[in-house]
């Protein structure tokens, strides 16, 4: 159990500076995006991951006058339909334990400890399920990786801090097909 805590307490540590890293980033794409259309009229498409979610309100805050500014995440639509398929309700994005750290620390949130706790548990379980390679779309299965995510959720939300740090030490060291083997028999979910 001191190992899975010693983890947990890194998790935590990670998100803070990752939330410290990309409100940083931000604020100066933020002013570096205003500098560039400082004297530009018309359009402009930004890309961002949903982790940038605060960007739209640094580039508002940057003096950008003459722009409407307007955050879209593209797949919100078919990330809605497969997480009412997947959880019974729409999400325009799957807000894996890691992310929703983040925002808590980046919103510099009073945070409860202990659910605080349990996001960082979890996000030792979802680094053993989410796949680190490249998932292929099939006909089938045109977003994967979204799909995953999602269905990594739901087992994530059964899984309390004690069930967290149970599984931890028996998977920590396995290979993800063995993981996932296993989880599915501890949970009873079916990803496949």
């Amino acid at each position: 159990m001191e190992n899975f805590e010693k983890a947990v307490k890194a998790v935590k540590e990670f998100a803070h500076a990752d939330a410290k890293r990309i409100a940083l980033r931000d604020r100066l794409r933020a002013e570096a995006i205003a500098h560039y259309l400082k004297d530009k009229k018309g359009k402009i498409f930004i890309e961002a991951g949903y982790i940038h979610i605060f960007l739209s309100r640094f580039l508002q805050n940057v003096n950008l006058k003459d722009w409407e500014i307007k955050a879209s995440f593209l797949l919100a639509p078919i990330a809605c339909s497969l997480a009412k398929k997947i959880l019974g309700k729409p999400l325009p994005y799957p807000l894996v334990p890691g992310d929703i750290l983040t925002f808590w620390y980046m919103r510099r949130k009073k945070i409860d400890p202990q659910k605080e706790n349990l996001l960082a548990a979890r996000v030792l379980i979802y680094n053993k399920l989410i796949s680190s390679e490249e998932l292929e779309p099939t006909p089938t299965i045109p977003f994967p990786h979204l799909k995953q995510e999602f269905f990594i959720k739901v087992i994530l939300q059964k899984l309390s801090y004690k069930d967290c740090a149970y599984l931890y030490e028996i998977i920590k060291f396995l290979p993800q097909q063995k993981v996932w083997q296993l989880i599915q028999k501890v949970t009873g979910i079916n990803y496949l």
